[in-house]
């Protein structure tokens, strides 16, 4: 239930996820248009390091394959990057998925 985009409201408290687009691109062939890439970040930030990389894994394991969208179109997410950091008394953990 504590999953935001972009920003958690003002307030939040405990453990949350963030999600943000940090890139969408468009790939083409000499046929046109084959496939829209985006990247998404997820944060996971929570009070200890252990529940920031208990969130991260479950992030991962839920996420990392192939899922069908609302409009019946198969996506293939695929972790590309990772970091942790400590912030405001928050560890975070960021994952960052390329969307096909």
């Amino acid at each position: 239930g504590n999953v935001y985009p972009v920003v958690a409201p003002e307030g939040t408290e405990g453990n949350f996820i963030l999600y943000r687009r940090v890139n969408y691109k468009r790939e083409y062939s000499q046929m046109g248009l084959t496939s829209d890439v985006a990247r998404i970040e997820f944060l996971a930030i929570a009070d200890s390091y252990e529940e920031s990389v208990t969130m991260a894994a479950l992030l991962d394991s839920t996420l990392t394959g192939k899922h069908t969208n609302e409009f019946g179109e198969s996506l293939t997410f695929t972790l590309n990057d990772s970091e942790e950091s400590f912030d405001d008394m928050k560890y975070i953990q960021t994952l960052t998925f390329e969307i096909k």
